[in-house]
């Protein structure tokens, strides 16, 4: 099974990452194109991130119904 923490740990370390590498940019060179392409990836891990708590939570959810579910044909 995946451990989510780890791989949500990951994705912020990277994130991290990314924004110093901006930050060096914009005192630096100032480079768009490579602004944009840390911000498109930056934005890709935010997206990667939310999926994985959105399944999470919904996995959560499932679970919680069927055992609602089982109490439920337990008690009928």
């Amino acid at each position: 099974m995946i451990d989510e923490k780890k791989i949500l740990k990951k994705i912020d370390e990277r994130i991290g990452i990314q924004n110093r590498h901006i930050e060096r940019i914009i005192q630096g060179s100032n480079n768009p194109a490579e602004l944009a392409l840390l911000e498109r990836e930056i934005a890709t891990y935010l997206y990667v991130k939310k999926l994985i708590k959105e399944t999470r939570k919904n996995e959560a959810e499932r679970s919680e119904e069927r055992r609602v579910g089982k109490e439920c044909i337990a008690l009928c």
